[in-house]
């Protein structure tokens, strides 16, 4: 088994829940997990692994950006991070792509680098072309890039980085957790959103969507789960609009209750948009949750969202900011008959398990950690 450091930015944060329930699914195979973080989130789990808190790597953009990385390898102040480097690990496995900064030095002693791509690392982080070459630097040596979508792997191949190194490997949820429960459709019509606040989510879409099916005399209701920036200018447009008794806010809630708040939805509607910096989606772990409890989902053309989407569901994806689309969606799944819903239920289930279970995460980068061991080993005799 092999001696893992995994980076993290916050650790704990519950929007990367799934990447800490990969990191303990590994150590639990057996792998000798070491944790370094910058932040510990107030929610973090308690484990036994060991923490090592890190202090930021700061960057500004460079014209000679090779030159900006290796400076950074030499040059370790953090005195943790020289412990680590003492420590000899075999592999360093950094969850986003800013993670190279503190693995550039574990780059430059020899040390095999994973570094996991999940969404805004493709999108607004590289619109700083600066980036890419950093992203280019850590390839030269080595480092493999994990993709969570094909979105994101073309994404990635599309900065240079050579086709060896890109690795797809998605990212799943626990199946244990998510019982299938598949419900009747509910009438009047329910539908739920769940994230952040924030542009990319589509929030401010589906608000507009929702009133418009109002003015086509469907009675739904929207329960808007998730807090964030643009809570308050959220809030405006539900009275704006004249959508109070029809839209719900509870605000951020524990994952359990948030299970509880999708199962028996009409569907789950993410409708995300390329915000205006760039941000974008990967493939949003709350469209796996919902299609493994038997709830259907409704989202846009963006990114990996299609993709978490079985083919027998896609007449659901729509383009992005198209309101119309949005509400003829949302209308046409209202509309299904209790044998449609149940074929599109089962369909979703199925296609989570074949593709989104953490099971089958857990065993591609154990496979991936086997692999640069074996090939390091090998090297070296």
């Amino acid at each position: 088994m092999a001696k893992v450091l995994h980076l993290f930015n916050i650790f704990g944060a519950l929007t990367e829940k799934t990447i800490v329930d990969l990191t303990l699914g590994l150590a639990a195979c057996g792998h000798d997990i070491t944790i370094g973080y910058e932040t510990l989130a107030a929610e973090a789990p308690r484990i036994a692994l060991p923490l090592v808190q890190l202090k930021r790597v700061f960057v500004e953009p460079a014209a000679d950006v090779p030159a900006q990385m290796n400076c950074i390898a030499r040059t370790v102040e953090d005195a943790a991070r020289r412990e680590l480097l003492d420590a000899r690990f075999d592999i360093v496995h950094g969850h986003f792509g800013p993670r190279v900064l503190h693995g550039a030095a574990f780059l430059a002693a020899g040390t095999p680098m994973i570094i996991g791509i999940y969404g805004y690392d493709a999108g607004r982080l590289v619109r700083d072309k600066c980036w890419i070459r950093r992203y280019r630097w850590a390839a030269e040596r080595g480092t493999i890039f994990m993709t969570i979508a094909d979105y994101l792997r073309n994404r990635v191949l599309e900065m240079g980085i050579p086709a060896s190194q890109v690795r797809l490997i998605h990212l799943g949820i626990d199946l244990a957790a998510h019982p299938f429960t598949p419900t009747p459709p509910p009438q009047p019509p329910r539908f739920v959103f769940a994230g952040r606040f924030v542009e990319k989510k589509g929030a401010d879409v589906l608000l507009k969507a929702l009133a418009r099916l109002r003015d086509n005399g469907v009675s739904a209701t929207l329960d808007l789960v998730g807090a964030g920036p643009l809570e308050d200018d959220i809030r405006r447009s539900v009275v704006g609009m004249h959508l109070e008794d029809r839209v719900r806010m509870p605000g951020r809630v524990p994952f359990d209750r948030l299970l509880k708040v999708i199962s028996g939805a009409t569907a789950l509607v993410q409708p995300s948009v390329t915000a205006a910096d760039g941000d974008t989606e990967g493939a949003p772990m709350v469209l796996m949750h919902a299609q493994a409890i038997g709830v259907p989902c409704i989202t846009t053309a963006h990114a990996g969202n299609p993709e978490v989407i079985p083919p027998e569901g896609r007449r659901f994806v729509v383009p992005e900011r198209n309101i119309d689309a949005l509400a003829t969606a949302m209308e046409e799944m209202a509309a299904l008959d209790a044998a449609q819903r149940r074929s599109l239920q089962t369909a979703g289930r199925r296609w989570i398990e074949e593709h989104y279970d953490m099971r089958r995460t857990i065993d591609a980068c154990d496979s991936l950690y086997r692999e640069i061991t074996h090939g390091r080993t090998r090297g070296a005799q």
